[in-house]
């Protein structure tokens, strides 16, 4: 509370010492239909006296604006003069291009295109696509249905709604890809800020970055990072949705915002709520009934699902001394059963409960120093409380039926009854600074730190020998400095920058003697570790554009990597961070149209991984490792067409190769059987396709849509498929699921 205390009165002091105007910058380019800069171009601004005459390129800035509505006018020679009003949305900084027409020609239309905050993310030199939310929300998704249209995006759920999922991103899965909500890490927050719970309604845009993560989300992230932005807008409002479907299933989601215009006074409730039975039909389930194996439709049992949210920021937003200060709690709670997915023996009373609180500070100031320094801070508290029950003598069949009760102390799922508890908290906090240098050169600066502990104990088990039964902790942090700088007027754009990784832990392993008996052994270890990355940009046309990026990344491990969960999964000390080399190569085209829009990408990606680490399994437990090296390499195709206001079609297609680049057995010389296989359970071909017709084309009416989603994977192998042979390979088939 002390921390707590002493940061709001440094917000607080910060405040009065940058208690200036937040200013408004607008600047764009004029072009001709051609697309080709127009020169000498005289561009007025409302009543001011202030002009503008664009050079060559085309340019033309207005700094140092107080926030509202101007009419920008542009008068030329030999092309027709226009007149356009653009509003202050709450961005300090507008671009506009202008596209005019010449004289000569009978004028029939006159555009000015203002590039959206998902545009200017684009055009940057990291591989990044930006997702406006808007046009999914009426579809009642979750953040995981959105993403999962997206390419190089793969999503494998094990079952319904709240189930465990995969996700990947160019080949890497799992903790390689990390998530943000408005840059604010969400990987310790719990069960109730997974992507497959996070409506849509509640997002404003998503930033899809792959391979190569910017320093300002200051993420140890090895495959990519996924940055959820929420709604941000200076008036009030009010969005809420319900949508009720097949098994039981409601899915609720309320976001509003009262905004008071002369103080700033700002209150954002948000809550969110999910169930269902998933009690859906298994077909053709081979089972275990009347002595025989036979095969069956079965209906799914015991797997329940639960989840609430509510949450609420206050404090002042877009005020003189701040663009944000706001103070935020949080409650959710998650109740699930717990089921096997397709393969194995059925699961039928296990279940959890997890009770997760937050509370959050953050501060935001822009345009600071005449326009030219941005800051951001943070600092989230969360604890989660959870506890898993695995206390039945019953064995069920896939029917649900009790196939017999055993008289031991086992569990269905491991050899031990157990009601485990644990408690983590979660000590979050970071600070941002960008300085622009000049117009064309920044500096960016990013610390993350994190402060994780967590103690727990199975309340079955009387030994005193248990490692979580004091606290096990866990101390990182992501340093990362930036330099970005616009070469060749403006069509080379690049940026630099270093990473500095290092974390520490303090655990007790527990470690089974010969005789049975436990002991527990203290372990602490120290590391650091630097990265650094490159990406560029460069812009043939103001719609055509090539970028190349390169990082040498980590990931630190996570807490339930390195220290277990105090049973089953034994802790690892010595486990390495993963390390990688990422390449992106990539192109996006923007053919110009009068009404239609289009946009054609494609990357090829390299993922190069050293000390990939997966969970090895042992007889009576299991443990994360460090074994061997993966190479990942492929490319992504997409292509977005919109009509007109009413009708859009886009599609996708991935083809990846996620191979075992382990030549040699560890720690041998025996060559490895498996050398440049892919990766077992890991399609290598797959895609989408979307189409969405607006029935309603005015704005200021209801929403009403159709559409239609197209979601392909190509065959692939649940083992390697090089050491299998026949019926052994164990064939995933073809998916297609369509859905409207």
């Amino acid at each position: 509370m002390k921390a707590i205390f002493t940061l709001i009165i440094l917000f607080i002091f910060e405040g009065h010492c940058f208690s200036q105007e937040s200013k408004l910058s607008i600047s764009g380019v004029v072009l001709d239909k051609n697309s080709t800069p127009i020169s000498d171009v005289l561009v007025t601004i409302g009543s001011l006296t202030e002009i503008s005459i664009t050079k060559e390129k085309g340019e033309f800035t207005f700094n140092n604006l107080e926030p509202g509505d101007y009419k920008i006018s542009f008068t030329s020679v030999d092309h027709q003069s226009f007149s356009q009003v653009v509003s202050h949305t709450g961005f300090t900084k507008i671009h506009l291009e202008v596209i005019l027409d010449l004289k000569s020609v009978e004028l029939r239309e006159v555009e000015i295109r203002v590039k959206s905050a998902a545009t200017e993310i684009e055009e940057s030199g990291f591989e990044v696509e930006s997702v406006e939310a808007e046009e999914y929300k009426v579809k009642q998704m979750y953040v995981s249905d959105l993403l999962k249209t997206k390419s190089g995006i793969n999503i494998r759920s094990s079952g319904g709604v709240g189930s465990a999922f995969t996700f990947s991103l160019n080949g890497l899965s799992g903790q390689r890809v990390r998530f943000f909500i408005d840059d604010i890490p969400i990987d310790y927050l719990g069960e109730a800020y997974r992507l497959n719970n996070l409506p849509v309604n509640l997002v404003e845009r998503i930033d899809i970055y792959k391979g190569v993560v910017p320093v300002n989300l200051g993420a140890d992230a090895l495959g990519g990072a996924v940055n959820i932005v929420t709604k941000s807008t200076h008036g009030s409002f009010i969005d809420a949705s319900y949508g009720y479907g097949s098994f039981n299933s409601h899915r609720a989601a309320f976001n509003a915002q009262y905004r008071n215009d002369s103080t700033g006074v700002t209150v954002r409730p948000k809550a969110f709520y999910n169930l269902s039975n998933n009690n859906y039909i298994m077909r053709d389930m081979k089972i275990y009934v009347d002595n025989k194996w036979q095969t069956k439709d079965v209906k799914r049992f015991n797997d329940d699902y639960n989840s609430a949210s509510g949450m609420i920021e206050a404090g002042y937003t877009y005020v003189k001394w701040a663009d944000e200060l706001l103070l935020g709690a949080a409650v959710s709670q998650v109740k699930k059963d717990e089921q096997q997915d397709f393969y194995g023996n059925p699961l039928g009373e296990v279940n959890s409960e997890e009770t997760n609180k937050t509370f959050s500070l953050r501060y935001s100031k822009s345009a600071l120093l005449n326009n030219k320094l941005d800051v951001k801070f943070f600092t989230v508290y969360n604890q989660v409380d959870y506890r898993g029950v695995d206390t039945s003598s019953n064995r069920y069949n896939w029917l649900g039926e009790i196939m017999r009760t055993v008289n031991d102390n086992t569990a269905e799922v491991i050899n031990q009854k157990t009601a485990f508890e644990y408690k983590q908290k979660t000590f979050m906090y970071r600070a941002f600074t960008k300085y622009d240098l000049s117009k064309k050169n920044s500096l960016e600066f990013s610390y993350v730190g994190y402060n994780i502990s967590r103690q727990g104990e199975n309340r079955l088990n009387k030994e005193d020998a248990e490692p979580f039964r004091s606290p096990n902790k866990l101390t990182k942090n992501v340093t990362g400095i930036a330099y970005t700088t616009d070469l060749l007027k403006s069509k080379l754009k690049t940026t630099m920058a270093l990473k500095h990784y290092g974390f520490q832990i303090q655990t007790k392993n527990a470690k089974i003697l010969q005789d049975d008996s436990r002991i527990i052994e203290d372990i602490e270890v120290q590391e650091s570790y630097i990265g650094y990355l490159v990406a560029s940009r460069y812009l043939f046309k103001p719609n055509l554009f090539v970028k190349a990026s390169f990082e040498k990344g980590y990931r630190l491990p996570e807490p339930i990597e390195i220290l277990g969960d105090g049973l089953s999964l034994y802790a690892n000390p010595e486990l390495q961070p993963e390390s990688t080399n990422n390449f992106n190569l990539s192109t996006q085209f923007k053919p110009f149209f009068k009404k239609q829009k289009m946009k054609i990408a494609f990357n090829y990606f390299v993922r190069d991984v050293k000390n990939y680490i997966y969970r090895q399994a042992f007889v009576r437990g299991s443990r994360h490792k460090n074994i061997y090296k993966v190479l990942v390499h492929g490319f992504e195709f997409s292509i977005n067409y919109k009509l007109n206001e009413r009708l859009s079609i886009s599609g996708n297609i991935t083809r990846q190769n996620v191979l075992n680049n382990q030549k040699y057995v560890t720690g041998t010389n025996n060559e490895n059987r498996v050398y440049r296989d892919q990766l077992p359970n890991t399609p290598k071909l797959f895609g989408n396709g979307n189409v969405n017709y607006k029935l309603i084309k005015d704005e200021k009416k209801p929403n009403v849509s159709i559409y239609y989603r197209l979601n392909f994977v190509n065959e692939f192998y649940l083992g390697y498929e090089s050491i299998a042979q026949g019926s052994e390979k164990n064939t995933i088939p073809t998916q297609v699921i369509q859905c409207s």
